[in-house]
């Protein structure tokens, strides 16, 4: 499950969400349709890799929250990603807090 391949990453996702054993089942099934499309169509297996696997899964995440808020009558609308939350006078924020959110407003930038 260290593959760095689009197939671990789905192993790795599955894995978060209902455990190691169902993540190996859902792996090799996976494989399987692979292979057995490999086989009936005669096609070779082109590996898209990690991140072209998880930018797939963010847009088809986010493409999946917007519909469900437009459903529930919400309007969303994206912000900047490089918007930092700062402390600002109408609004007291802790510092522990503030300081968590420019930890991961950094994250986030090193991600992207």
């Amino acid at each position: 499950m260290q593959s760095k391949t689009a197939i671990g990453a789905f192993i790795r996702r599955i894995k978060s969400r209902l455990g190691a054993p169902t993540a190996i089942n859902a792996g090799a099934h996976k494989l399987a349709r692979l292979v057995y499309r490999m086989l009936k169509f005669g096609k070779a297996y082109v590996e898209t890799g990690q991140q072209a696997y998880e930018k797939l899964f963010k847009e088809r995440t986010l493409r999946n929250l917007q519909r469900r808020a437009r459903e529930l009558g919400f309007d969303v609308t994206p912000m900047a990603s490089t918007a930092l939350v700062t402390r600002s006078a109408a609004v007291a924020v802790p510092p522990k807090l503030e300081a968590a959110s420019q930890d991961r407003a950094i994250r986030l930038q090193r991600d992207s």
